[in-house]
């Protein structure tokens, strides 16, 4: 992950990069390994939440 994240946070320094992905609809936005873990943990939270209250079911 140190590599990949690395990487990433090379791309998103190349401002031609940055400003795709914000063309795009994007945040680019570069942080730790333990930023990025928070971050997606957060989102499935949130995501499960609206599954399980709209009652969605797995197809």
């Amino acid at each position: 992950m140190q590599y990949l994240n690395s990487q990433i946070r090379a791309a998103l320094a190349q401002p031609d990069m940055s400003r795709r992905l914000i063309d795009l609809g994007g945040e680019p936005q570069a942080g730790s390994v333990e930023d990025i873990n928070r971050f997606v943990a957060a989102e499935l939270r949130k995501w499960q939440r609206v599954i399980d209250s709209r009652k969605i079911e797995r197809q």
